[in-house]
């Protein structure tokens, strides 16, 4: 039996599940294991790199999208979302090293005084409010530019 799905289904499934799948996959294994939801079941290091990659994949089909008669005010807006992107992505890397530096130095014996337990907070509530937003975002560009992806 075959399973029609439309190029937006696969579209999402590619650019969207598949980058976010190691976080909740984590997540989910967390809290199975200890039973416990708390700040550190879902790890703000593990979205923030996920959206990293979520990023990088709608800038790359953003890149080889290709419009048959495109605008040059469509192709414009087109590039300036693909860079968009890219910078999302750059950003995204950034909080990821933030965030894995202030974890590494908050577990570190020598800082007991947990220096930088505020900046780690305020690096993965980002990573946090940033997720669904960026899902959301990601599916308007889908449908803005009619994105596909295509299966291996």
């Amino acid at each position: 039996m075959k399973f029609h799905t439309s190029p937006k289904q696969k579209w999402i499934f590619i650019a969207v599940c598949i980058p976010l799948f190691p976080f909740i996959t984590a997540g989910l294994l967390r809290l199975l294991i200890t039973w416990q939801l708390d700040w550190y079941t879902f790890s703000g290091s593990e979205i923030t790199i996920c959206l990293a990659l979520l990023s990088f994949f709608v800038a790359q089909s953003l890149h080889s999208c290709n419009e048959i008669l495109p605008s040059s005010e469509k192709e414009d807006d087109r590039r300036n979302a693909t860079r968009n992107y890219y910078l999302l992505g750059t950003f995204f890397l950034v909080i990821f090293v933030l965030i894995t530096i202030f974890s590494t130095l908050n577990s570190d014996v020598a800082f007991t005084a947990k220096h930088f337990n505020t900046q780690l907070q305020v690096m993965q509530s980002i990573s946090f409010i940033a997720s669904p937003i960026m899902v959301l975002i990601a599916s308007r560009t889908q449908e803005t530019y009619r994105l596909t992806a295509k299966l291996i």
